[in-house]
């Protein structure tokens, strides 16, 4: 069950990796190839011609005409980024999920072969019993024998029937504390990104701001 909703969340990410790949082939092809940053000198240059040159209004009007197509420009630009950062995220959280998942599949292989080891022990101690069983009908003395060995048996059953119960234990501890550390990677994967964002001077998305604060926030 477990394995089954990583399995459809997995489905959910790569689904959401394909719409933004598809919507950065639509944005990348509405901009030219011009970096932001000579984007924003030519924005800057344009505006201090504005303010420090003597022009009649139809340059000025020229010149606020090619303010507005610079600042599209950028815009787009600033889109562009946003998706490519978001399509590292949701890299970053598809490969968490695969991990998770084989994690998840190792365990349950390991535990489902532990319990088949301990169900055929049953069955052997089953059909153990029913000899003993037979055995016992055939004299009192037979059966006073027969009954210890079999009470015997039945605490070996008990014992592997608590066995096969704490083995599905450890496999939803397992799971939980490796859901838990994965999560926790994630997290410090997508803080120690933002950090590096923000020693860049790079502005953090909403998510990535709080991600920080509240990281921070947990650790003192």
């Amino acid at each position: 069950m477990q394995e089954s909703k990583i399995r459809n969340e997995l489905a959910e990410k790569i689904e959401e990796i394909r719409f933004i790949r598809e919507e950065l082939g639509k944005w990348t092809g509405k901009t030219a190839a011009n970096f932001p940053e000579k984007l924003r000198r030519g924005i800057e240059n344009l505006e201090w011609k504005i303010q420090t040159t003597p022009l009649n209004l139809q340059e000025e009007k020229k010149l606020i005409e090619k303010i507005k197509k610079l600042e599209n420009q950028l815009e787009v630009h600033v889109k562009i980024e946003q998706l490519k950062q978001k399509n590292l995220e949701l890299i970053a959280e598809i490969k968490a999920l695969k991990t998770r998942m084989k994690l998840c599949r190792d365990k349950i292989l390991e535990k489902v072969e532990q319990s088949k080891f301990y169900h055929e022990k049953f069955v052997e101690k089953s059909n153990e019993a029913k000899e003993v069983k037979k055995e016992a009908d055939l004299s009192h003395q037979s059966f006073l024998s027969a009954k210890t060995e079999f009470n015997g048996i039945k605490m070996e059953i008990a014992k592997i029937l608590n066995e096969i119960k704490r083995l599905k234990e450890e496999i939803i501890m397992e799971y939980e504390k490796n859901k838990r550390k994965n999560e926790e990677l994630l997290l410090k994967n997508l803080e120690a990104q933002a950090l590096k964002k923000l020693e860049r001077g790079e502005k953090l998305t909403w998510e990535e701001f709080r991600l920080v604060i509240e990281r921070k926030s947990a650790q003192g």
